[in-house]
């Protein structure tokens, strides 16, 4: 019996959500739905697909190998689709992007101006999104592009069903009320180790970076306040309450009322990267929008009054 291409889709968006439940919710199914499919997909293949595990399910061999095969045909049907779209030579419909928000204030939000001139027949929909969970999105094809971060001491392993292209390098700069340290000093971590800190969310990218780093450095962080926002923190950095550890495009007030230092004995970077996936990199609207985010992107990297960006090479 031929496999139904749309149960081998449930079957996938189980093994990268982790529940049956988790992939009902997004594709508006009840759970019930949802196993009574799969388990009509274990008849075809003649094999079973899923353990039960508590209240939970996991793949077996069988399923993780047929989540594998579907990777590919999921990818195949994707670039026919993106070469149908080129042979029409136009640019339009709708792109989906998720990007973090220091990114979108400062090369994005130009990005998609540039892109409503240039091409009034596209419509991109932009939403802030932790990387990791944006890139299990873009995995399942509700996102066309992400633009995500990962640390020097955080990068993950090379997906091969992503596209990944870096965009630029960023120093992390340490954030301190005015009179901490003396003015443009570079400081260690391990000077902070007696300061309260505020940090980014404790289960972002960022959050845990900061946190990998003063353990790195010997200490465990006093962590007083837990904001995502960088504006936030940095106003409390000025008003005296906390340290900080920060990318470069955090700083983007003209008046701070607080100062930046560089890190000491060679600090760690913040790398900027796009994702898309490798059957639909080659859609016109996607190239399109990586083109005009990479001209964006050359225009914020060329200023001269940023602490410490590096331009990917």
């Amino acid at each position: 019996m031929p496999i139904d291409v749309r149960r081998l889709r449930l079957l996938r968006e189980v093994a990268h959500r982790g529940t049956i439940a988790a992939a009902a919710d997004a594709l508006s199914y009840t759970p019930s739905a949802v196993s009574q499919q799969l388990s009509t997909l274990e008849k075809e293949v003649g094999a079973p697909l899923l353990e039960r595990t508590g209240r939970g399910v996991r793949l077996t061999d069988e399923g993780w190998m047929l989540v594998h095969h579907g990777d590919n045909v999921f990818a195949e049907l994707e670039r026919a689709e993106a070469a149908l779209e080129a042979s029409r030579r136009s640019v339009g419909g709708r792109l989906r992007v998720a990007a973090f928000s220091s990114i979108t204030t400062a090369v994005l939000a130009p990005t998609v101006a540039r892109l409503a001139v240039e091409y009034p027949e596209l419509e991109v929909g932009l939403a802030e999104s932790d990387p990791p969970d944006a890139l299990r999105d873009l995995r399942l094809g509700e996102l066309d592009v992400v633009v995500g971060h990962e640390y020097d001491h955080m990068q993950g392993a090379p997906d091969p069903e992503l596209h990944r292209r870096e965009l630029f390098a960023e120093e992390m700069f340490v954030a301190a009320p005015v009179g901490r340290f003396p003015p443009g000093r570079p400081v260690a971590m391990a000077e902070l180790a007696g300061d309260p800190w505020a940090v980014s969310g404790l289960r972002t990218d960022c959050g845990r970076a900061v946190c990998a780093a003063c353990r790195a450095a010997g200490f465990e962080p006093d962590i007083r306040y837990v904001f995502t926002e960088f504006g936030v923190t940095l106003r409390l950095v000025a008003a005296g309450l906390a340290v900080a550890l920060l990318p470069e495009l955090a700083f983007s007030e003209a008046e701070r009322g607080y100062e930046v230092h560089p890190l000491a004995d060679g600090g760690f970077r913040r790398r900027i990267f796009t994702a898309t996936r490798l059957g639909n990199r080659d859609r016109p609207a996607v190239v399109a929008f990586l083109d005009a985010l990479h001209e964006s992107t050359a225009a914020f990297t060329a200023r001269d009054e940023r602490p410490g960006v590096v331009a990917a090479r």
